[in-house]
């Protein structure tokens, strides 16, 4: 039996996951635009009620829906949990014909998160070496918690100085990156994001609203990606670069020699992938 999701008292036609969701993503588009300062922001999130990473989950979910499926947003009353939606986005990063196939189920409730992740966990043997190495939460989780540790030890990873200080923000803090490198007078912001090397609009903007959103607080902000990441990496920075000037950088962990832009590529120990 499909367990019925609680639905926004707001817009019944919506879960209060995916209301939650747009109030995320509104808040944290209105202090890029620069009608909110990063207090205002921050107020909002707690407001919403949410922890950092459910909120920001919950954000990825709704910018994924809004990007990708919109008609169905505006014309389908969505029963979906978001740990269906969670699936139904990582199909889509393996195979977007299937995903454009399910979807209708999936928003509708009669399509489990189990049985989308079944058909994801089908066509990932065909997506290569991405799929086998990143394609369980616990591989993403190890990832993160090496690159954390990494970075701790040997902030030279990603080109800091030595004499610096690496901090770990407080837990459930919204908005909060992952590390704090202090040196000096300079704060930079490190956040990890154990990606697959897809290159769709909606994950390049995701990337550069979250590195602008850092740079509301801190001097300067460092996105960290997997190896293998290095088009995406170019794609975001690329963008970047034709949006404006913001000093950011992009670390991918991996063992080649640094790539073009940007980008840096370093060798991270310990690695996952085996």
């Amino acid at each position: 039996m499909v367990r019925p999701v609680a639905m926004d008292d707001e817009n019944p036609r919506w879960p209060r996951w995916l209301s939650q969701g747009k109030k995320v993503a509104q808040l944290i588009d209105e202090g890029i635009a620069g009608s909110g300062d990063y207090a205002e922001t921050e107020v909002g999130l707690k407001d919403v009620g949410l922890a950092s990473r459910t909120a920001r989950r919950f954000e990825s979910l709704y910018r994924f829906l809004l990007r990708v499926y919109p008609a169905m947003l505006q014309r389908r009353k969505v029963l979906a949990g978001s740990t269906a939606v969670m699936e139904l986005m990582k199909l889509h990063e393996h195979s977007a014909k299937l995903a454009d196939k399910v979807v209708a189920d999936v928003l509708a409730g009669t399509l489990t998160h189990d049985k989308v992740r079944a058909q994801r966990e089908r066509v990932m043997p065909s997506t290569g070496d991405t799929a086998r190495k990143f394609g369980t939460a616990k591989r993403i989780a190890d990832f993160e918690h090496m690159a954390v540790a990494q970075i701790r030890r040997k902030p030279e990873l990603l080109g800091l100085a030595k004499e610096g200080r690496v901090e770990l923000p407080l837990p459930r803090k919204p908005l909060f990156p992952d590390l704090l490198f202090k040196q000096g007078d300079c704060t930079i912001a490190v956040e990890i994001k154990a990606a697959g090397p897809r290159r769709d609009s909606y994950i390049v903007g995701s990337y550069m609203a979250r590195l602008a959103q850092l740079l509301q607080r801190y001097d300067r902000a460092i996105l960290v990606l997997p190896g293998g990441c290095e088009e995406l990496a170019q794609a975001t920075v690329k963008l970047q670069q034709e949006w404006g000037p913001a000093d950011i950088s992009i670390v991918c962990l991996s063992g080649p020699k640094p790539r073009a832009f940007d980008v840096r590529t370093t060798e991270l120990h310990g690695d996952t992938r085996r």
